[in-house]
């Protein structure tokens, strides 16, 4: 015999539907804890990305050091790349702690952050090439994001 996919109990639209209050407490926990497991989820896919992507940061950072070598200061570049690598450091240690202790730490952080975050490190990244790419190189000619490696 052919089962179907739909129960055969089901009542037909347009009929009250009888729910107790326990019934209701219990989808109300259900939906905290799906956001608490949302947010595990989230912290394991930071923690598990976090080495990468500030390997893949401070690595452009040094390619924009090299071709912005002559062009700025080699003081501003040593130092700009020594903070970007530091900010990927603390990001990449941070996510991977914070999924060690999510238990407690989901509960605590806010929503906001991983979005402040992300801007934070975009921000102190392009800081240095915004400039450098910006200014008039030595020999006089403006520098443009087409820049290539001398």
């Amino acid at each position: 015999m052919y089962h179907a996919p739909v129960s055969a109990d089901q009542q037909p639209e347009g009929v009250r539907t009888e729910i107790s209050e326990e019934d209701i407490a219990q989808a109300v926990g259900n939906e905290q804890l799906r956001a608490a497991h949302l947010r595990k989820a989230q912290a394991e896919a930071r923690a598990l990305f976090a080495p990468y992507l500030a390997v893949a940061g401070t690595v452009t950072a040094l390619l924009v050091a090299l071709v912005l070598f002559g062009r700025v200061s080699n003081v501003l570049i040593g130092g700009w790349v020594v903070v970007v690598g530091g900010v990927n450091w603390l990001a990449w240690r941070k996510a991977v702690d914070q999924d060690a202790y999510s238990s407690s730490n989901l509960r605590n952080s806010s929503n906001w952050f991983p979005v402040a975050e992300a801007f934070g490190l975009a921000a102190i990244w392009s800081s240095l090439p915004t400039y450098g790419f910006t200014v008039a190189d030595p020999q006089g000619t403006p520098c443009s994001a087409a820049c290539s490696v001398r």
